[in-house]
């Protein structure tokens, strides 16, 4: 993402100016009943906090820095969600633990292909801190057992930790340097399985039934940004805005639009679901 549309970002966000103390609490007893216009002044006035949380983690020199601000804007969004008066907190303060928590899922996935939950995606953090501090300490990599005393936690997690982040291979690689086979020609051709295509139909009618609850302009939105309908990626919100014609900050409430009138669908959506 280039240097232009991150400035022209800032200054988009720059725009809202910080909440009072006052003016917070006041929102947090709209959020509650689920007052959507609150919720979404309650994300536009900290726009800017998500920025300063990137900018202060591991990712500030990333290349997709302006996916990792789309990626903690949506912890905002869930913050805004759960704010409650009786925290007797600043949502700011309230609010950076749900985009710290967000942009390190996101950063965990780009990472690995394997998608860690969240409590082992951060326990993972604190394991390759405290191996990188004991090797700069010792000259040498800490085992199992030393690593374990440092981050508190016993040699068998620790062996997990390892094993859900170990190297995964691609099929079409080969077996060994001069091999002309590949991992996909030795590996056991599994049956071809008729009642698994039928329920991936099945799956794909139930989603189109569910999307087709939402007007056009949502449901586009929301099968861009959720990989459905065989979207192989995730599109960014500045991506989708080029696109479409309209402002990112504009997508992003879209689709916040239609992810709420689905919950409001939910029983509707459960019925389709049953079917």
């Amino acid at each position: 993402m280039s240097d232009k549309i991150f400035k022209q970002y800032i200054t988009e966000v720059t725009k809202y100016n910080i909440l009072s103390a006052e003016e917070e609490a006041e929102l947090a007893k709209r959020t509650i009943t689920g007052d959507e216009e609150a919720i979404n002044k309650l994300v536009k006035h900290n726009l800017r906090l998500v920025v300063k949380v990137v900018l202060q983690s591991s990712a500030k020199n990333s290349q997709n820095i302006m996916d990792i601000i789309q990626e903690g804007n949506l912890g905002l969004i869930k913050a805004a969600e759960k704010f409650h008066p009786k925290f007797k907190t600043r949502f700011c303060t309230y609010a950076t633990f749900w985009i710290r928590q967000a942009i390190t899922r996101y950063l965990g996935t780009c990472v690995r292909k394997i998608r860690l939950p969240i409590r082992k995606e951060e326990l993972m953090i604190r394991i390759n801190k405290a191996s990188l501090q004991f090797q700069a300490n010792h000259g040498y990599k800490p085992s199992y057992s030393q690593l374990s005393k440092l981050v508190n936690v016993s040699v068998e997690t620790i062996k997990e930790m390892f094993d859900c982040t170990t190297e995964i291979y691609s099929l079409d690689a080969p077996i060994a340097n001069d091999s002309k086979y590949s991992n996909y020609e030795v590996i056991k051709n599994m049956d071809y399985m008729p009642e698994d295509v039928l329920e991936e139909k099945e799956i794909a009618i139930m989603v189109d039934k569910i999307l087709n609850l939402l007007p056009e302009l949502e449901r586009d939105i929301l099968i861009r940004r959720r990989c459905l309908k065989g979207y192989p990626r995730k599109e960014s919100l500045y991506h989708i805005a080029e696109v479409m014609g309209i402002s990112a900050e504009g997508v992003r409430q879209i689709e916040l639009r239609a992810l709420k009138k689905l919950k409001y669908h939910r029983n509707e959506i459960k019925s389709i679901a049953t079917v």
